[in-house]
């Protein structure tokens, strides 16, 4: 991760958080395919565990994903990627997987929330950082707990249509997607992300966070330098190790 283009750095405290996050996110999916896809009844209770804390693993992702984009060159070609291969995801789903198909999981969604930073990345500039992060951590907050108000939103009939809905978190609709991550309220966190990249993007001209530039997990490191990758090909290969298991040990 970039401090700078004429002094290249990386935040490693940063990718350390997000290689914990996303090998919590791994290890969820792994216990999750191996209940769903191959009756591994016996990973029920550690599945009933875990899903109290599949909140936690979501937030830290995305807020981590929020932070990164202070240390990226370009948000916009990286969210136009990352949706182009959210599209490969849904795709491939659908083909080989439909019971457990993805339709705008998570990374559908940071895609569209790099995509809309960017293109709003003048007006969120004029805004104090501490203030960003504290207003859209509250936003976050409040908005998790409460489902968006449609009575006062006004959609023109070609948006008001199931897939627009299920984009936003609108409402409940019949489309089904196993990963879910709607711009509501999820984008609130992202944004929060954002003004705290800001934050730490300051703070690095001060010598009492340089602790921030040091590796102190060179495991966890390297996967939140990764975490795309990780993410993309986790589930192909959890799904062929779990059909090996279940096919030599019926």
């Amino acid at each position: 991760m970039r401090f700078s283009r004429k002094t290249p750095r990386r935040i490693f405290f940063v990718d350390e958080i997000r290689g914990i996050s996303i090998l919590c996110v791994v290890f969820y999916h792994a216990v999750y395919l191996g209940i769903n896809l191959f009756s591994m009844d016996f990973l029920k209770p550690l599945f009933n565990s875990l899903k109290s804390l599949q909140f936690l693993f979501a937030c830290i992702f995305i807020a981590v994903s929020g932070v990164c984009t202070q240390f990226s060159r370009s948000n916009l070609t990286r969210g136009l990627k990352i949706f182009l291969l959210s599209l490969g995801i849904s795709f491939a789903t659908l083909i080989f997987v439909p019971k457990e198909r993805i339709v705008f999981g998570i990374l559908h969604f940071l895609a569209c929330s790099l995509i809309i930073y960017s293109l709003l990345e003048s007006f969120f500039n004029r805004i104090s950082p501490i203030l960003g992060a504290l207003f859209f951590l509250f936003l976050f907050v409040w908005a998790s707990n409460v489902p968006m108000p449609m009575n006062f939103l006004y959609l023109p009939d070609f948006l008001a249509k199931e897939w627009f809905l299920l984009i936003i978190g609108a409402r409940e609709n019949s489309i089904y997607s196993a990963d879910y991550f709607p711009l509501y309220p999820w984008i609130t966190l992202f944004l929060f992300g954002v003004f705290t990249g800001k934050i730490i993007k300051r703070a690095l001209h001060f010598s009492r966070v340089s602790w921030l530039l040091k590796s102190n997990l060179p495991v966890f490191s390297m996967l939140g330098r990764n975490s795309l990758p990780i993410y993309l090909f986790h589930q192909p290969i959890l799904y062929g190790v779990f059909w090996i298991f279940s096919y030599f040990f019926k």
